[in-house]
């Protein structure tokens, strides 16, 4: 009796007990007498009775998908628990690698399988930042309290990705009657949303206002009038006290301060200038100091202040974790008016005891062990608090999934590629509408104060989501059996199929990106590769950069804005460390060039440049580093991972990337020049340190990254590039 083929999925048994495995554990965890969401006030850490929280029928049905996202942002500092939730799943998927590779093959099995695990983590955040989810409403029994958030944002911010109506329509939804929009810098957005407001029916009322940077932090000004004038800056403490006045005088509004940035010096400098509140609690950054929080709590009690819980949202997730329940009686009470009217009333009346800043959990800085272990500990925490209608959640996908697990079985398919390719295409898909969404609204929406922050979100929304679809369909391709097994791991085969269906396209183009994948595994060439790319020279590249970090990146950066500040000629240099011009370069040379010499180095610098491009844009994301404008004007110096926007794109340099990428590469074409190709390389590196737009250390480790990556692709290139 002949055999029959192997199945490639997992053992029925053991992929349907995991299934039932996790929705049960789940369950016992929420049957256990705990409350982590409370929800609590934020002043005491006690929990509020007579206030709930709930989860729409929609966020309920959805819980599987939405589970990692809340899971993470619940955490007390949901950015530091993602770090090392990032940092598990690639340790991971390291240890799945080693396991399942033999030999030496390990070496590039494990690496590649903790890569595409984190790629596959990050793929998901970025699809949980951008698509606001069903989340988290408070509610009171009877309405006996107004719920409040008094700082939010829209697109007319310059970091703000979402309309004012949809921004209105999101915080309806998490039981919010009235919303403050704080607009940085400009409030005229904020007095666009109240227009919007005036003519939606069941739109929360709006509080125009607007958040300025000051000496000492962040503050809001809230009950703006429209037409009059507000200063841009508040670059000293007698201006804060100034724009307090202000506020109080000219508006008839109120101001409350921002605590994260706060000091105990500061708390004490705000309250004696007359300042209504702080906040005590903040979703967007949940780590005030413990002694600036005790200086709050002491001021407040002291004078009467408002204490604040606010989500600061900006368009990111549609997680709530924070509101403000203000007394329907104690409103009344401060006279007639719009509940929003009422609400800036009271707080220019110092009623802080009438109100009660609200939190889902705990926001505050996590302990070092709680960081360590985040997914873990998250994990618990999340189980602890489900609901019995989002347990309903897990157990009918958990149906789901092993009704189409039994089906793909029956049809010899892997259950585990089809399921989850088909996970990671629709997440793919979501990106893809969301990133050309915020892409067209950057090219021609009215009401956009960033443009090109706003399309380089939607760009990278597009990238990521293109290729998380491509890498979900072709999954889900080879999981059901369309695509042959060896034609996985050997991309020519796929080309030259390609190339079959698709015969208008130049052959050549065809061959740029087959020569891309003529990589072997052994280490041809003169050098060897253990002395090219030896663990000593990253090493000594992060101690200088580090040494430059501590001692000479911020005196260079203010020395060089000083003396080069706008240089022309230095912004012509700088150009030459652009990428598409090399790229657009190697592409000509190969689709025009016959010889095969000529190819070859086509091949090797236009992967060179592609390459070290990717791997510094995506180390720029990761870090966080705030560009020299950011330290020299706002004094930001440091890193706030996992942050897309430009101005935090500073470690490492791509043009420095591309410049030296470029130089390596002519270098081995013609060596008798390389110190020209090096010294230009350099002169287009000092000219992004000169012009402030990059620090020392940023051009030293793109630098490194873009020699190191020309080294490993020219030993794995099996065309000479030499005569």
């Amino acid at each position: 009796m002949p055999k029959l083929p192997r199945r490639s999925g997992p053992r029925p048994a053991r992929g349907s007990l995991a299934l039932l495995l996790l929705p049960a554990g789940l369950t016992l965890l929420a049957l256990l007498p705990f409350a982590p969401l409370g929800p609590f006030d934020a002043r005491t850490g006690q929990a509020i009775a007579g206030t709930e929280l709930t989860m729409s029928w929609a966020g309920a049905l959805i819980e599987p998908l939405a589970a990692v996202g809340r899971m993470l942002a619940g955490a007390p500092d949901p950015k530091l628990a993602a770090i090392a939730t990032l940092a598990w799943v690639a340790m991971a998927g390291l240890l799945l690698g080693a396991v399942r590779g033999r030999g030496w093959r390990r070496l590039a099995i494990a690496p590649a399988a903790a890569l595409a695990a984190a790629v596959i983590f990050l793929t998901y955040v970025a699809f949980y930042m951008v698509v606001p989810l069903p989340g988290w409403s408070l509610s009171t029994p009877g309405r006996q309290a107004v719920i409040a958030d008094l700082q939010s944002h829209t697109r007319l911010s310059h970091d703000g990705v979402v309309t004012a109506a949809t921004n209105l329509r999101i915080h309806r939804a998490r039981g919010v009657d009235v919303v403050a929009v704080t607009e940085h810098q400009d409030p005229r957005g904020s007095f666009h949303a109240r227009r919007v407001a005036a003519g939606s029916d069941g739109a929360p009322a709006v509080i125009p206002g607007i958040e300025l940077r000051g000496k000492s932090g962040y503050l809001l000004g809230l009950g703006l009038k429209e037409g009059i004038p507000l200063p841009d800056e508040l670059d000293s403490r007698a201006a804060e006290a100034a724009f307090i006045r202000h506020v109080h005088r000219d508006h008839h509004g109120a101001v409350v301060a921002l605590s994260w940035r706060l000091d105990a010096d500061d708390v004490r400098f705000l309250a004696a200038s007359g300042i209504d509140g702080f906040e005590i609690a903040n979703a967007g950054h949940p780590d005030i100091p413990a002694a600036t929080r005790r200086a709050v709590l002491a001021e407040a009690r002291e004078r009467g202040l408002a204490l604040l819980a606010d989500s600061d949202w900006h368009g990111w997730t549609g997680y709530w974790r924070t509101w403000t329940q203000f007394p329907t009686a104690a409103l009344d009470a401060t006279g007639p008016g719009s509940r929003a009217q009422q609400v800036v009333r009271l707080l220019r009346e110092r009623g802080g005891e009438r109100m009660t800043p609200v939190t889902a959990g705990h926001l505050g800085p996590p302990s070092t062990l709680r960081v360590a272990f985040a997914p873990w500990v998250e994990t618990v925490r999340y189980g602890l608090g489900l609901s019995p209608r989002r347990l309903l959640g897990w157990w009918l996908w958990a149906g789901l999934l092993l009704g189409a697990a039994a089906g793909c079985r029956r049809r010899r398919w892997s259950p585990l590629k089809v399921v989850g390719g088909a996970g990671l295409g629709l997440l793919g898909a979501a990106l893809l509408v969301r990133g050309g969404g915020m892409r067209l609204a950057a090219a021609g929406a009215a009401d956009v104060a960033n443009p090109p922050f706003l399309g380089n979100i939607g760009g990278w929304g597009l990238g990521v989501g293109g290729a998380a679809l491509a890498a979900g369909l072709l999954t889900v391709a080879a999981g059901a059996g369309r695509l042959a097994a060896p034609a996985l791991p050997r991309p020519r085969r796929l080309l030259r199929g390609l190339r079959r269906r698709l015969p208008r396209i130049p052959a050549r183009w065809w061959r740029l990106v087959s020569d891309g994948t003529r990589l072997k595994a052994a280490w041809p060439g003169r050098i060897p590769p253990r002395q090219a790319l030896h663990p000593g020279w990253a090493a000594a590249v992060v101690v200088m950069a580090a040494l430059s970090y501590a001692f000479l990146d911020r005196t260079v950066a203010a020395w060089a804005d000083a003396r080069f500040h706008g240089s022309e000629p230095l912004k012509a240099l700088s150009e030459l460390g652009r990428a598409h011009w090399y790229l657009l370069a190697a592409l000509a040379v190969y689709l025009i060039w016959s010889g095969r010499l000529g190819r070859a180095r086509a091949t090797l610098l236009f992967w060179s440049v592609a390459v070290s491009g990717l791997i510094a844009d995506g180390i720029k994301v990761l870090l966080g580093r705030p560009r020299p404008d950011l330290f020299l004007e706002q004094g930001l110096y440091g890193f706030d991972f996992l942050r897309l926007d430009a101005h935090y794109l500073s470690l490492p340099s791509g043009h420095a990337a591309t410049a030296f990428s470029v130089a390596a590469c002519l270098a081995l074409f013609w060596p008798g020049g390389r110190w020209l190709w090096l010294a230009l390389a350099a002169a287009v590196a000092a000219s992004r340190v000169l012009l402030a737009h990059h620090y020392v250390s940023d051009v030293l480790v793109g630098a490194w990254i873009g020699v190191m990556t020309v080294i490993w692709l020219h030993h794995n290139q099996r065309r000479p590039i030499r005569r």
